[in-house]
């Protein structure tokens, strides 16, 4: 089975949801993983190979920071015109990586391939919405007109969430299914035995940690509360800074001396950095965008056997009210670390959670519905 996949994310960038439910796809499956243009970001114009999935950079944009080039994106004069090349772009990528045909799957999280993915034939076209388009900052005006056309033009949307599957059914009520994220449970509940990482193992404890990117939901004010309210503890988070509007947080939280940033870290050793921790912790701000996530870090973290504090942002995360820490405001959140620091998990129990979520299952679903749909 060929499969192409049009991502709105690099495929060497981070480990994402993408990855991991590719991945899992049956092995007879053949990978071209079509990834977006970014500034500032490598891109990979030649197409390239790893294991099974062939990855190319196609030249489709989407919201940046600069409200400039948002402006000259969504001219209607320019967006006609981008769309012309990037078919022709398209088709040439595919007839080179040897993805032409009809008998072809095509998945998408991109909203921004709606015109060019209507017009190339397939077997059957699945939106994968992982994120809400219209929640990023610097998301494009246009957004919303393509989030719409991308659901009318799919034969299966998936949404991560509950209040995503609300968004879809807007445009469209029938094939739209809640597949959230997941966790590479064998990874995370069975780290190898191995020294802990020098860097976290230096810092005096208790260890409070966030493993995860830092853009404009994260909430820097509450992690400073966490250190001025709880004395001793020290709070940990691995991840990339990928928004300039958060530079200058991290640069006054970096200046306490109880706070620590360790930039990115390989996926493979995650697992070593949540196990050197106390408790884990998923700080958000409320937004349109975090309402509508699924918390694969979550997971991880469970996998793992380490208690979670979070605020109650998802259905999701609200049924998991007796397992993990789930708090309605900044003060909750304060004292339910504080609680959690004083209480011993109950690995089992936490690890059976993120087990009965892995992403083999993710994928397995996924797999089924096309399947049902094909026949």
């Amino acid at each position: 089975m060929k499969v192409i996949w049009f991502s709105e994310i690099k495929w060497n960038f981070l480990t994402h949801r993408h990855h991991h439910l590719i991945r899992h796809f049956p092995d007879n499956w053949e990978i071209l993983f079509i990834e977006n243009f970014a500034l500032g970001k490598k891109s990979h114009f030649i197409p390239r190979r790893d294991g099974r999935v062939t990855y190319v950079t196609l030249p489709v944009f989407k919201g940046t920071e600069y409200a400039l080039i948002n402006a000259i994106q969504s001219n209607i004069f320019i967006r006609f015109l981008l769309t012309i090349t990037l078919f022709a772009w398209t088709k040439v990528v595919l007839l080179l990586t040897g993805f032409t045909g009809g008998s072809r799957l095509i998945f998408t999280s991109n909203i921004f391939f709606a015109d060019v993915l209507k017009r190339l034939p397939k077997k059957l076209l699945i939106y994968d919405c992982n994120d809400y388009p219209m929640g990023f900052s610097g998301a494009l005006p246009i957004a919303e007109n393509y989030f719409r056309k991308t659901i009318e033009y799919s034969d299966i949307s998936i949404a991560v969430s509950e209040k995503l599957l609300e968004d879809i059914r807007k445009y469209h009520v029938t094939a739209s299914y809640v597949i959230g994220n997941g966790v590479d449970y064998d990874l995370f509940a069975n780290p190898e035995k191995k020294e802990q990482p020098a860097d976290i193992v230096s810092i005096p404890g208790p260890i409070v940690f966030y493993a995860g990117v830092l853009s404009d939901w994260f909430d820097f004010d509450l992690v400073e509360k966490i250190v001025n309210e709880i004395p001793d503890v020290a709070v940990v988070m691995v991840g990339p800074s990928i928004s300039p509007h958060v530079r200058s947080d991290v640069e006054r939280l970096s200046k306490i001396s109880r706070i620590h940033f360790l930039g990115t870290k390989p996926h493979s050793e995650l697992p070593a950095y949540i196990r050197a921790a106390h408790v884990c912790m998923i700080p958000f701000k409320r937004t349109p965008l975090i309402e509508r996530f699924s918390p694969n870090k979550m997971y991880e973290y469970l996998a793992a056997g380490r208690s979670v504090v979070t605020m109650d942002y998802t259905e999701e995360i609200r049924r998991l009210r007796s397992e993990i820490y789930v708090a309605g405001n900044k003060e909750e959140f304060v004292g339910m670390v504080r609680q959690s620091l004083k209480q011993k998990a109950d690995e089992s129990e936490l690890r059976k959670i993120a087990q009965e979520n892995s992403w083999m299952s993710k994928s397995q679903e996924i797999v089924e519905l096309i399947n049902n749909k094909l026949r």
